[in-house]
């Protein structure tokens, strides 16, 4: 059985790479990218089974890199943000996220 590829894009080191190791751990094969625009060049060159896009990265944000993704496929993406208002889950959602989770 394949492994369960993971796109995680996270600006935050300690969280990238905390977030990456507990997939690992837990049996997902992950790429994590620091970046909205390496994140899509990353989804593109690797094609995951899902992507957890944080909103506020840098470059491309994490709302515009849904829309791209959603351009090109239908992966399930979740929206990870330490935003919590009605209006930036409406807009992941609207972006074509599947699910909006905010971060403790």
């Amino acid at each position: 059985m394949a492994e369960t590829h993971v796109l995680f894009v996270e600006d935050d080191d300690v969280i990238r790479e905390a977030t990456q190791l507990a997939l690992e751990r837990d049996g997902f094969r992950v790429t994590a990218m620091p970046d909205g625009l390496s994140g899509l060049d990353a989804f593109r060159a690797t094609r995951p089974d899902i992507a957890l896009l944080d909103v506020m990265v840098p470059g491309l944000d994490g709302v515009s890199l849904c829309r791209r993704i959603r351009d090109e496929s239908t992966v399930p993406v979740i929206m990870l943000s330490a935003r919590a208002d009605s209006i930036d889950v409406v807009l992941g959602l609207e972006a074509g996220a599947d699910d909006y989770v905010t971060k403790p």
